[in-house]
């Protein structure tokens, strides 16, 4: 039971800590000025309801699979996330504008494409981070990338 107890108390943690993130700084939109994006193009977005100071942003191509470990009776399946690129950086502070102006090189790297329905599944996303008294700041966005047609 204790067991039981400690996932329901972690669930419930997460809840209340993501309902204040909720409550301090509201929904976070993320804008694109084109759409959609192909490798070795830039990103040029806009983020807005984001704190504007102390931001870091990270943009990462992730492949995710299942693999099996074990043999016999001691075989399991996990999901397994890879990063194949990953880049940070530390967002300007823009006082008083109403959006945070973001613009990203991605590398020319055909295979690198969002296949959301593919195995293994690969996707890029942007991650948003503000390390703020209280409640930090975390959000995370799927970002559009296809193959040129």
């Amino acid at each position: 039971m204790g067991i039981f107890d400690l996932c329901l108390i972690l669930v419930a943690g997460t809840a209340v800590y993501r309902a204040m993130q909720f409550f301090k700084y509201g929904h976070t939109r993320l804008s694109f000025r084109r759409f959609p994006f192909h490798p070795g193009d830039k990103l040029n977005l806009a983020l807005s309801g984001a704190p504007k100071d102390n931001l870091n942003a990270t943009l990462r191509f992730v492949e995710e699979r299942f693999e099996t470990h074990g043999t016999g009776k001691n075989r399991s399946r996990h999901l397994v996330s890879y990063e194949h690129f990953g880049e940070q950086y530390e967002i300007p502070e823009a006082p008083g504008a109403p959006e945070v102006e973001l613009s990203f090189d991605l590398p020319d790297n055909e295979e690198w494409v969002t296949e959301l329905s593919g195995t293994p599944v690969r996707y890029w996303e942007l991650i948003v981070e503000s390390a703020q008294p209280g409640v930090d700041f975390r959000t995370t966005f799927p970002l559009p990338v296809y193959r040129r047609n």
